[in-house]
């Protein structure tokens, strides 16, 4: 079966069309997403007029989704793209896949994301950030209230345990598949954590943060995507590094500036294909054209896009300004008001990749900002 409709342009409203393909009843290897300059087309494999009949509404309201109004060109901060890159053997074979999106590392991938993280943490600490430690899971009520349920609900990674009887316990012993194990297991209060930012705003739910708060924490992350990359540029588990500033609006906008500022001056010394860029963030349900809206006028969103050794593009972080949806969420108030709110998070393994990438798993040649001193 084919479905075809005129060509989505962008970049994005392609990646979030394919993304959202994958929820409209078909399984990876039933369908393929080809784009030219005409038409967007979907063929799929389907033996039941009804399931087509389905399937082509599903599209339809993806199709719709993804497509956005794209009157203001993004704001572009900072823009490398063109840098030349280092004549060095690629660094693929660091990174080793155990399954979609789960990828573990050699020696390399382990001293990079070392040094990446105590770059990060540098540059947090001697803003007066002070460090917290942070778990890999987290209470659904806490995403909840953050309204992180609502705006990703395909990002999530539920937990579930064995329900707790002996029957139970002894039937999942001597279970063999998952699909066996179904019946056994029940949903937990508990999620893994798609970002590090979201453990501390709990921790000061109810208070007046004063002349604000300052928290920087890296976290063990995970988000579900709906497409896979055969490089490790989309991962189910990852680690992030935040720095979390919660205050009055003048301090939290001047808080999200210096965010920026202090990337453009590390990236210039990273030396390698960037851009920092207006973006968005990729709401799939049907509050999504608001929300997009809402990002774009307010200024809430940029990105640090990288570029890999073989021209792919991804954010390797972003900066983000909550306006005071947090502090509403949680009761935090700053000047009697309800406190506003901005992060700026980094993905080291993406970092890594992108690293790795261009200049390859010996030390020496990474960037000068990685270089341990001797």
């Amino acid at each position: 079966m084919n479905w075809t409709r005129p060509a989505l342009t962008t970049p994005d409203e392609r990646k979030d069309f394919a993304d959202m393909v994958a929820l409209c009843g078909l399984t990876p290897d039933t369908y393929r997403v080809t784009n030219d300059s005409q038409h967007t087309t979907v063929e799929y494999t389907v033996t039941d007029d009804h399931d087509r009949q389905r399937i082509d509404g599903l599209l339809d309201q993806a199709y719709q989704r993804a497509t956005v109004d794209h009157t203001e060109p993004a704001k572009v901060l900072l823009d490398m793209l063109d840098t030349p890159r280092p004549a060095r053997s690629t660094g693929d074979d660091q990174f080793i896949p155990i399954r979609p999106g789960v990828w573990a590392g050699r020696a390399a991938v382990a001293e990079l994301l070392r040094r990446l993280d105590t770059l990060f943490l540098g540059i947090n600490l001697k803003q007066g950030a002070e460090e917290y430690s942070v778990p890999h899971l987290i209470p659904w009520d806490s995403l909840q209230r953050a309204g992180y349920v609502a705006a990703f609900p395909q990002h999530l990674t539920a937990c579930y345990n064995v329900r707790p009887d002996l029957d139970s316990v002894d039937r999942l012993g001597a279970t063999t598949t998952l699909d066996a194990a179904d019946e056994l297991l029940q949903p937990q209060d508990l999620c893994l954590s798609p970002a590090a930012c979201y453990h501390v705003y709990p921790l000061f739910a109810g208070q007046d943060v004063g002349s604000g708060k300052l928290v920087t924490a890296v976290a063990h992350c995970s988000r579900r995507e709906l497409a896979w990359t055969p490089k490790p540029i989309r991962f189910h588990s990852f680690r992030m590094r935040e720095i979390i500033f919660i205050g009055s609006r003048t301090q939290t906008l001047a808080f999200r500036d210096r965010q920026l500022d202090l990337c453009m001056d590390l990236m210039r010394d990273i030396g390698l294909p960037c851009r920092i860029v207006q973006a968005t963030d990729p709401f799939f349900t049907t509050s999504r054209d608001a929300r997009i809206a809402l990002q774009n006028a307010l200024d809430l969103k940029y990105e640090i896009v990288a570029r890999d050794a073989d021209d792919n593009d991804f954010a390797v972080g972003s900066a983000n300004f909550h306006f005071d949806h947090i502090g509403r969420a949680f009761d935090l108030t700053a000047e009697n008001k309800p406190a506003q709110s901005s992060c700026m998070a980094f993905g080291l393994d993406r970092w890594a990749h992108w690293i790795l990438s261009h200049c390859g798993p010996n030390p020496d040649h990474w960037p000068a900002p990685l270089q341990t001193p001797r």
